[in-house]
């Protein structure tokens, strides 16, 4: 990398302001920083994300379909892992596993709602908090979140 005077040179500031900015890539793990021999990038290291799949019951047809498809591609080479959550239809287990979308730290979730009026509530607090949430195949009117869909004729479409 440039040194702390190019940089500063370069951006035209303060070389104090460049070793600032710098120490802070140096905490997060980006640079390491040798004095006398210059700094050098770290190798990044991507994270996997880690998403939950909700869906009512993996035995049905439609979110047994959603499963195989979703674990084909990320065998392909995606940079995800998928946890499967099956709420069996019950809406009382539906809404714990909403409650462990945050819980757990998931990065994000796709989600086959049941549209019990009892869920609602909870999945707006999680959309509004700006928690990631694509619903599979249903929407739930007035909450604001991305929708995968099908028609049953022309595949899904996002």
């Amino acid at each position: 990398m440039p040194s702390t005077k190019q940089f500063s040179e370069e951006f035209k500031v303060n070389h104090l302001t460049t070793r600032n900015a710098l120490k802070i890539l140096e905490r997060e793990g980006l640079i390491s920083m040798h004095a006398g021999r210059g700094t050098f990038v770290l190798s990044a290291k991507m994270k996997t994300a880690q998403i939950a799949v909700i869906v009512p019951n993996l035995g049905q047809q439609m979110p047994g379909e959603i499963s195989r498809g979703m674990r084909r591609t990320i065998s392909e080479g995606g940079e995800a892992t998928l946890t499967f959550i099956d709420y069996h239809e019950g809406v009382e287990l539906e809404n714990e596993c909403i409650e462990r979308l945050s819980a757990q730290e998931f990065d994000g979730a796709l989600y086959f709602p049941s549209l019990a009026p009892e869920t609602i509530k909870p999945i707006l607090g999680l959309v509004t908090n700006g928690f990631p949430l694509v619903f599979l195949d249903r929407a739930i009117e007035g909450v604001p979140c991305w929708l995968v869909a099908s028609d049953n004729f022309s595949m899904g479409e996002v």
